[in-house]
């Protein structure tokens, strides 16, 4: 049943993000859930939307309601919102967790709700292998981290 389920949600590929147009020349982006291949939230779906809203509006307000997701995945998602040639205007609705916290990063301005939350935590994840496998994975989330520190720092 669970092998099913996950097969039938991959194939599906349902947005999860609403797009509103606010007037002529801003657009508004209800960027909820999580980020990964079968999250809600999903790094190629958002960034084709994002790239034909970036041809129609100036401004581009993304609201976000994200408890974190896949690195990757996010990262892709950040690098997009930082290189629109629109102003990206980030809100904090509810929270902006993990590689959510990073994504509202990118944003040219940034407003968060006194009732909202913003969290950071530490790159987690999981490997299995060799001892050499693991201490590969190791430097890895450890590059991941220094990025993401430096994201975090500069914003």
């Amino acid at each position: 049943m669970f092998v099913l389920h996950s097969t039938l949600r991959h194939t599906m590929k349902k947005k999860f993000w609403v797009i509103n147009k606010v007037n002529a020349f801003t657009a508004e982006v209800l960027l909820y859930g999580f980020i990964g291949e079968f999250e809600a939230i999903d790094d190629a779906a958002f960034i084709t939307d994002l790239r034909t809203l970036e041809n129609t509006y100036s401004t581009i307000n993304i609201r976000v309601n994200c408890g974190g997701g896949d690195v990757y995945k996010g990262l892709t998602i950040f690098n997009a919102l930082r290189n629109s040639k629109a102003t990206i205007n980030g809100f904090v609705d509810g929270i902006a967790a993990s590689m959510g916290a990073v994504i509202i990063a990118a944003c040219n301005n940034v407003q968060m709700s006194k009732y909202a939350r913003y969290m950071t935590h530490r790159v987690m994840g999981g490997s299995f292998g060799s001892a050499d496998d693991m201490r590969v994975f190791a430097d890895q989330l450890d590059e991941l981290e220094t990025i993401i520190s430096k994201i975090l720092a500069k914003r």
